[in-house]
């Protein structure tokens, strides 16, 4: 199969299916410099009533972030 990043090299709109958007948000900075909820951008965390917490994920970190199944994401 081919890297994430092929299909989506500017980064993908997906949705934290979680229990703790908390701690994803803690890791997502700690491990990958980068903040799902850092307001002002276009990139924040937004509530979809359908689906959850809605963010940009970007291209840099889409293929180690989107296609493990350790964090609880849908798109």
């Amino acid at each position: 199969m081919r890297p994430w990043t092929d299909y989506y090299p500017n980064g993908r709109y997906v949705f934290y299916e979680g229990d703790d958007p908390h701690s994803f948000v803690r890791e997502m900075k700690n491990k990958y410099n980068f903040d799902p909820s850092k307001e002002g951008r276009k990139n924040n965390f937004r509530w979809n009533d359908e689906c959850g917490w809605c963010f940009l994920l970007p291209g840099y970190c889409i293929n180690e972030v989107y296609d493990r199944t350790k964090y609880p994401l849908g798109s």
